[in-house]
């Protein structure tokens, strides 16, 4: 589900490997980063609020009131996949 919307590359641990992300003790847990299944996320367009660190509350999360889903569909921002 990784769309050209951001630059960043973010990883998501499945709930099964969080011990062992979290862990001192692992001095080596890149066998974790492997691609998370985009069927088991969501996404939605939020408020560009989120580009500031000082803004760290649970409403910046809310989708934007009168914008469409769509707009985050993969097929309709990157038609032939």
């Amino acid at each position: 589900m990784r769309l050209d919307v951001s630059t960043d590359k973010p990883s998501v641990a499945r709930p099964e490997s969080y011990h062992r992300w979290l862990a001192k003790i692992e001095p080596d847990p890149r066998d974790l980063l492997v691609p998370y299944p985009s069927e088991a996320m969501t996404m939605w367009p939020i408020s560009t609020r989120v580009n500031k660190a000082g803004n760290d509350d649970a409403a910046i999360l809310e989708p934007i009131v009168g914008m469409s889903r769509a707009c985050c569909d993969q097929s309709a921002v990157n038609p032939g996949t």
